[in-house]
């Protein structure tokens, strides 16, 4: 039988998956037509994973981390390195991948999501 942690720690990381990039993802892909590809995926693509980051960590990392992640994928972007395509797919996924490790820590570690106690 599995434990109360583990099972947080699967429900946290599925929670992430969900909500950190296979809504934000079917979102930006149906606003694609409308605002255009580049808005949708790389100014779009990262906010809920760096909202829901600086809300488990620090503001200012979750601010830090979107501006970085939207330089570098308006470079690969703007340079084609990347296909409109697999930018779709891209675009949430370094967020979403440290929102599940924190997510997982944070429940192994405090027994809750929440890292931060202060706000």
């Amino acid at each position: 039988m599995r434990s109360r942690t583990t099972r947080l720690v699967v429900l946290s990381i599925a929670a992430c998956l969900v909500f950190a990039y296979l809504v934000p993802t079917l979102v930006e892909r149906f606003l694609a037509s409308r605002i255009g590809p580049f808005w949708a995926y790389v100014m779009l693509g990262d906010v809920v994973g760096c909202i829901a980051i600086g809300a488990l960590t620090r503001w200012k990392i979750g601010i830090v981390l979107y501006v970085l992640l939207d330089v570098v994928e308006a470079i690969l972007f703007r340079t084609r390195i990347v296909s409109v395509n697999s930018m779709m797919w891209l675009a949430d996924a370094v967020p979403t991948l440290i929102l599940c490790v924190l997510a997982a820590t944070a429940v192994k570690v405090r027994g809750s999501w929440r890292m931060n106690s202060q706000l």
